[in-house]
């Protein structure tokens, strides 16, 4: 069984409506690459952006951006409370990657890489 703290929404509501989201690990490694993309037009990173995360398009695509943005920070309650913004990131991937893949490996026996 799953812990409580690892369990995520499959699912988010957009103008009332249920769409699958992405539960992928890896996808949202690369989600979080394009939102850190300066390189690519903003237009093109939210496009691909919910290309990755949504299976089926919501018909609001700022309806779906915010909803990825509540499901990346991890506040996975089903709930329309805003979610915060922080002023640094909590961690780099490039920078941090040996801590969490040990701590994946140590944790849970995982080799994310």
């Amino acid at each position: 069984m799953r812990p409580d703290f690892l369990k995520t929404a499959e699912t988010v509501e957009v103008d009332g409506k249920e769409y699958a989201i992405n539960t992928d690990f890896l996808i949202w490694i690369e989600i979080e690459q394009l939102f850190l993309d300066s390189d690519t037009a903003e237009d093109e990173r939210f496009a691909r952006i919910l290309s990755l995360a949504y299976p089926v398009l919501p018909d609001n695509p700022i309806g779906a951006i915010e909803k990825v943005l509540w499901f990346y920070a991890g506040d996975n309650r089903k709930t329309d409370e805003k979610v915060s913004t922080l002023s640094a990131p909590a961690y780099d991937l490039s920078r941090d990657f040996e801590y969490i893949w040990a701590g994946f490996l140590g944790e849970f026996g995982l080799d994310i890489t």
